[in-house]
């Protein structure tokens, strides 16, 4: 786990070197390569404009 972000809607998000997992209090939701991510490795998450959530992959540029 490389760390972790609360958004607007509070669900925490956490990204790790395997992929994002997602938790919204009740349960957790895991995205990775195979469900669409651009890398699993993620180290920076920023929340933007109309709570859109952006990250950066270690090895990728900022994606949506």
């Amino acid at each position: 786990m490389y760390d972790s972000i609360s958004d607007d809607l509070n669900n925490i998000w956490i990204y790790t070197d395997r992929g994002i997992v997602k938790f919204d209090g009740i349960s957790y939701s895991v995205y990775t390569l195979e469900v669409g991510l651009a890398d699993n490795t993620n180290t920076y998450f920023m929340e933007g404009q109309d709570s859109k959530l952006w990250l950066s992959g270690f090895n990728r540029d900022p994606q949506k």
